[in-house]
């Protein structure tokens, strides 16, 4: 039997209700917690979402405490101070550094085998924060980086060159925010190197522009939130490919683990195929494998 997914959102703003939207979209059948200071935005949030997902996708939603985020297989933070005028997201560090180590304080007690996702800002920062905090192994603890900002150079990208934007791959780098840089080196455009194809087509990319493409990148958060109030769509995409990745990827694994030891020959058929078993039998497998017995 096929276990239900299981998402704990921590925060039920704006992003946090989108988040659990976009999750529900996404991974069908998917369990969605939200918890938040304010159990009635929580509860508002869940009625919503609800009469939602009743249109297009099976799905459930709950408004709870931290309790009812046990077992949960993905924790996403979105709760933290926003960055007011005249701040960066880096000011925020001390202050949303302490909220995200009392929320991961409780999370990690009812859903200690969680993957985090990082939402609040600065996210690289607090991502660390957490995974140092926890002591977790690396790669349970996500932020998305500078997926925002890539997005945002790729759509810029795509309006100077005229081509449609998932044919970019031209990456942003280094952290989330003002101090991100273009790799320009590594950007292809239809399958071709950047420079290629802006002397086969003659498009003009000159040092210039690419500065001006650079801090429009950077500016754009601030024109969004002077528009809108907040940034909404794009950072709720970056976090839930990040969650539907992680979802495939535990489904996958097992499926995987299990076809892997199939292959050699086990001396003792394998009854038990969920994760935990499948590696306790290639820990041991590999120890018999390495001539050493290191595993």
């Amino acid at each position: 039997m096929i276990k239900q997914r299981k998402i704990a959102i921590v925060g039920a703003g704006l992003v946090g209700g989108s988040a659990a939207l976009f999750c529900a979209y996404s991974i069908p059948g998917v369990q969605i917690v939200l918890i938040d200071l304010a159990p009635v935005r929580a509860q508002g949030q869940v009625l919503d979402l609800a009469h939602a997902a009743a249109i297009w996708r099976s799905a459930h939603f709950c408004a709870g405490d931290y309790a009812d985020a046990r077992d949960a297989d993905i924790v996403v933070i979105t709760a933290g101070a926003g960055v007011k005028r005249g701040q960066t997201r880096l000011d925020l560090a001390h202050i949303n550094a302490g909220i995200i180590r009392e929320i991961v304080d409780q999370t990690s007690r009812y859903a200690p085998n969680a993957i985090y996702i990082i939402a609040t800002n600065p996210c690289d920062v607090l991502a660390y924060v957490v995974y140092d905090h926890l002591r977790l192994p690396r790669e349970r603890v996500i932020s998305t980086g500078t997926e925002l900002d890539t997005a945002r150079l790729r759509t810029l990208l795509s309006e100077r060159l005229g081509v449609v934007a998932p044919a970019i791959y031209a990456y942003m780098i280094g952290e989330h925010g003002e101090s991100a840089i273009i790799h320009w080196s590594g950007a292809t455009v239809s399958g071709m190197p950047l420079e290629s194809f802006l002397s086969r087509t003659g498009k003009e990319l000159s040092a210039a522009s690419r500065d001006l493409v650079l801090r429009s990148v950077v500016e754009s958060a601030k024109m969004i939130k002077e528009g809108k109030g907040a940034i909404k769509w794009t950072r709720l995409s970056c976090r839930t490919f990040a969650a539907n990745a992680v979802r495939l990827q535990l489904h996958s694994l097992a499926y995987n683990l299990g076809n892997f030891l199939r292959t050699l020959a086990t001396p003792e058929p394998i009854k038990d195929w969920t994760l935990s078993s499948l590696k306790e039998k290639l820990i041991k497998i590999g120890a018999k494998l390495s001539p050493t017995g290191a595993t």
